[in-house]
């Protein structure tokens, strides 16, 4: 799938659907377009954090790591200067890339390695 066209609250709200958080929940915010990592009590909810793996190191790596994602910036000669960015399962063969950021390549490889493992698992 192409997500290049998506927003990044699009791309870390379809990512957070895919992560397992011990004792944490994530939910999209559709008004602040952002995901919040929440506790939830028998009372009601708690806010202990953000989950922006598309602008936010602390949050993409663990999903880089689990899901055995290489990645990629490569400089290219263009008018704007700007380089490309890549990310790769290769043992899936799933390639992203993106001109925004590598964090957003990864993101896009991290959903689409997700959705592989599924489907696979469910055969």
């Amino acid at each position: 799938m192409n997500y290049e066209s998506w927003s990044d609250f699009e791309l870390n709200l379809a990512a957070s659907k895919l992560v397992e958080l011990d004792g944490l929940t994530l939910l999209g915010d559709e008004h602040n377009k952002e995901v919040a990592i929440v506790v939830v009590f028998d009372w009601g909810v708690r806010l202990v954090g953000r989950f922006d793996p598309c602008n936010d190191w602390g949050d993409l790596m663990p999903l880089v790591v689990e899901s055995e994602i290489q990645l990629n910036t490569q400089k290219a000669k263009r008018p704007d200067g700007r380089g490309r960015h890549s990310a790769h399962n290769i043992d899936i063969r799933i390639n992203h890339s993106d001109d925004k950021s590598l964090n957003r390549a990864a993101v896009a490889c991290f959903i689409d390695t997700q959705l592989a493992k599924i489907k696979t698992d469910s055969k």
